[in-house]
């Protein structure tokens, strides 16, 4: 009953219902709480209106104009338009790295760009300098109804103050936000020169803050010594490790780094 309470997002009794007709069982009259038909129509109103928004969001996905640059993603991915038909698709872009990509050398895309072409999608925080938290964009203003009321219902309380909205509030009306992003992708590409110049290769050629390089063992041994990087895996060449800089890398370490990426 649980299970079905839970994927359905239904009460006990309406649980109990939906099993009992499943199995052609019928339930005995019982007398419900008087607030229950209360409770009942203000749930069918919420549900109404999450189905009214998912029609809105695969209307959107499907306009030959709309949709165009969502549906090509999809279709790259593998997922055709009777697939989005079917299961009622739309976009959301998650923006935890969004703030590198945005800065990169080679980007032509703004933050009004993903605004309109994104249903819901959110600005990166700790990964860009923020103290704590994301910023969740939602452009469909129907979606946004008791948003909030979710949020504080599922835990995340801390959307109920102001702090969190203020943070980037400030970041992004100085400026500061983009300007840190960008400077660790310049920082990045710095660390791609090193690279480069070493002759060592890139398992993808990356212009934003993270860098892919294939290391021979040697190599991976020499530089764990002063620093951390991810193992990504292994390729015949020797395997694929990610260095990434940050908001908060500074001029200093990325010339300590080069200088020993010269030495191997």
């Amino acid at each position: 009953v649980k299970f079905v309470m839970e994927m359905e997002s239904v009460s006990f009794y309406d649980a109990v219902k939906i099993l009992a007709d499943k199995v052609g069982m019928q339930l005995p009259e019982v007398k419900l709480d008087p607030k229950y038909a209360e409770k009942k129509e203000h749930s069918d109103v919420l549900k109404q209106l999450m189905r009214d928004v998912a029609r809105y969001y695969r209307n959107n996905l499907l306009d030959e104009n709309k949709g165009k640059d969502a549906r090509e993603y999809l279709h790259a991915r593998g997922l055709d338009d009777e697939v989005c038909k079917r299961y009622g698709m739309y976009l959301f872009v998650d923006g935890a790295r969004m703030g590198y990509g945005l800065g990169s050398e080679r980007n032509d895309l703004t933050l009004r760009d993903f605004a309109e072409l994104c249903d819901v999608f959110y600005i990166g925080g700790t990964k860009c300098g923020a103290l704590f938290g994301e910023a969740l964009v939602i452009t469909e203003a129907s979606l946004k109804y008791r948003f909030k009321a979710h949020m504080k219902q599922n835990g995340a309380v801390l959307a109920k103050g102001w702090l969190m909205g203020l943070q980037f509030a400030v970041m992004l009306q100085n400026g500061e936000y983009f300007e840190r992003t960008k400077r660790a992708d310049e920082l990045a590409m710095q660390i791609k020169t090193a690279f480069e110049r070493k002759g060592v290769p890139f398992w993808v050629d990356s212009f934003t803050n993270q860098q892919f390089v294939i290391l021979s063992d040697s190599q991976k041994e020499a530089l764990a010594k002063g620093y951390y990087f991810e193992e990504e895996g292994t390729v015949p060449q020797g395997t694929v490790v990610r260095f990434c800089t940050s908001w908060a890398t500074t001029q200093a370490e990325v010339d300590t780094l080069a200088a020993d990426i010269a030495k191997l």
